[in-house]
């Protein structure tokens, strides 16, 4: 799917396989303001490739499984009862991960998950660069990691590491 110009909403419940593209200028909004609940599920391998911005709304959840990437030129937006969760797995070495990578900035609030998939077991010392972007503002409030994950949030970005 291509988006040239103006907005693509995404509500409710979704999932998707595949690429989306945006071009310069353009906006991908997880949810609306009417929308109180709801998923977007990237499974492993979709990806979304944007040159505009990415905004994840109250109630609702980003979810990036296992090699599932978010790719956005522009900004990224969570707001404070917004939800982004991160699957790791490919097998018991953790060889896939979600991840968001962002040109701009990310204004991070809300809500960080990680779950484990297909009997990844991460090793002492091992990290996944879940986040990257340019400059990073702001913190996750909540955070609901599996037991030895510890998340830490940089100026550019968010890495999870097996204690």
């Amino acid at each position: 799917m291509d988006l040239w110009s103006g907005s693509l909403v995404l509500g409710g419940n979704g999932h998707f396989s595949g690429v989306v593209s945006t071009a310069a200028g353009s906006r991908i909004e997880v949810g609306e303001p009417h929308l109180t609940r709801g998923t977007l599920v990237l499974r492993d391998g979709a990806r979304i490739d944007g040159q505009g911005s990415l905004a994840v709304h109250d109630g609702m959840t980003l979810l990036l499984d296992r090699s599932a990437q978010v790719v956005v030129a522009g900004s990224y937006t969570q707001e404070p009862w917004a939800t982004v969760e991160f699957g790791l797995g490919g097998s018991q070495t953790c060889d896939r991960v979600g991840r968001l990578r962002v040109g701009g900035t990310a204004t991070l609030a809300g809500s960080l998950v990680a779950t484990l998939r297909d009997g990844c077991t991460p090793t002492t010392g091992q990290s996944f660069g879940i986040i990257t972007a340019t400059t990073l503002v702001g913190n996750f409030s909540r955070a609901e990691l599996p037991q030895g994950l510890h998340a830490q949030t940089t100026q550019i970005g968010v890495i999870l590491t097996a204690l």
